[in-house]
């Protein structure tokens, strides 16, 4: 018998209506902001990953999935949802005459790395892409959007970091004094350090996990030194706002993100719930990336803001609140008190009358005992149990109210 791949999963019964849920929520509260769904392919040709994530990123590196098609060409399966729908704007002239799209996508994503909690090969990702305009106010609303989203889901365990990188010119001055401070440094430093160190994004060397690390990086300089004037009024801005609006926030010298394209402001919502999701594992993360269009076509410069996150980790934080809203009842369960066909047509008039109505009916169609037909619809948690026995001559069906214990019988034509 094939089993699924290894870092894939089914979902089904419970797990599959949590699944839902978190969609429903998140599609509610993107609504709520204007934003317009969009769905992208699910491969794309690998230059445009190569172009966009960043050649040296390790989800270009190290996690994405690549193959040849028939025709020889280098297609990949989604890594991550930006890069698509940057391709999609572009190809679909959505900027054209002056557009300004808010967008938001649900997509399947694929990256080869050690399945773990929270973490699978593929996952969902959600995320949402405001593009041409650098107000800081919007900033602003995209935090206050996954503020939403954490209150929401009842996730409390959390906290907010955010930095700023600046702008193309700022890091690389960075980089270069960076450089200067680690290479000193390289005999002490872990394999995965070097690594970062001689890619083409040394700032995340920040990203290393090893104590060891971290103790050697302490001293570091900070890319905060660097940055214009510029980029400094507009975090300022930024963070006075959040004040504002009671965002309670950490401010985080050394976060610079995974991925090459961010600019200015960059964010990362880390759980501190240890017990759900382990230690530092961060649920949502973006930031600015105002040059990623000019870097895909030359010929325009837009600016973008956006973020991204796994559903499956979202999941896990809000694993309470999922498991107390799903609702796993039945609210009508009718069952025919002898394996009649006339009964069986009440039956189905009666399912299909209050299913057009919203209701959540099953019909136990089949010859077993009545007792029987009883403890399956304890079972299945049902609300309500509709009787179709001989009453039927008169026009009349018995209902049993399980929640309240009570029975009476009600004409068919009222249902």
């Amino acid at each position: 018998m094939e089993k699924k791949i290894k870092g894939t999963k089914d979902y089904f019964g419970i797990e599959s209506k949590k699944l839902f849920l978190t969609f429903d929520i998140l599609e509610t509260i993107a609504k709520s902001y204007n934003l317009s769904k969009v769905v992208t392919p699910t491969f794309e040709n690998t230059s445009l990953f190569l172009r966009t994530v960043g050649s040296d990123s390790d989800v270009v590196n190290k996690e994405m999935y690549t193959f040849q098609d028939k025709k020889g060409r280098s297609i990949s399966l989604k890594p991550e949802g930006t890069a698509s729908i940057v391709r999609m704007v572009l190809e679909n002239k959505l900027l054209d005459n002056n557009n300004k799209p808010n967008l938001y996508y649900i997509t399947p994503t694929f990256r080869y790395e050690r399945p773990q909690k929270g973490r699978q090969r593929e996952f969902f990702q959600f995320g949402i892409e405001r593009f041409g305009n650098d107000c800081v106010y919007v900033d602003v609303e995209i935090i206050l959007f996954a503020e939403e989203i954490f209150k929401r889901l009842e996730i409390t365990k959390y906290n907010l970091q955010i930095n700023t990188i600046g702008d193309s010119k700022a890091r690389k001055k960075y980089n270069e004094a960076l450089k200067k401070y680690v290479f000193p440094l390289m005999n002490k430093l872990s394999e995965y350090a070097k690594e970062k160190i001689n890619s083409g994004n040394i700032m995340r060397i920040f990203d290393s996990k090893i104590d060891a690390d971290l103790k050697l990086l302490k001293n570091a300089p900070i890319i905060k030194e660097f940055i214009s004037i510029e980029s400094r009024k507009k975090f300022t801005e930024l963070k006075l706002i959040l004040d504002k609006n009671n965002i309670k926030f950490f401010e985080n010298p050394t976060l610079v993100r995974g991925l090459d394209y961010y600019n200015d402001l960059v964010f990362e919502y880390v759980s501190t719930d240890v017990e759900k999701l382990g230690s530092k594992s961060t649920i949502l993360g973006g930031g600015r990336y105002d040059s990623l269009i000019k870097k895909n076509d030359e010929t325009k410069n837009v600016p973008a803001v956006g973020f991204a996150l796994g559903i499956e980790r979202l999941m896990l934080a809000a694993a309470d609140f999922l498991e107390k809203n799903i609702n796993e009842s039945i609210e009508y369960f009718i069952l025919c008190a002898y394996p009649e066909l006339e009964l069986q047509d009440i039956a189905l008039k009666i399912a299909t009358s209050l299913r057009k109505n919203n209701k959540n009916v099953y019909v136990d169609y089949s010859s077993k005992k009545l007792n029987k037909k009883f403890d399956l619809a304890e079972k299945m948690n049902s609300k309500k149990i509709i009787i179709v026995g001989n009453e039927i001559k008169d026009g009349v069906v018995t209902i049993k109210d399980l929640e309240n214990n009570t029975q009476k019988e009600i004409k068919i034509k009222e249902i």
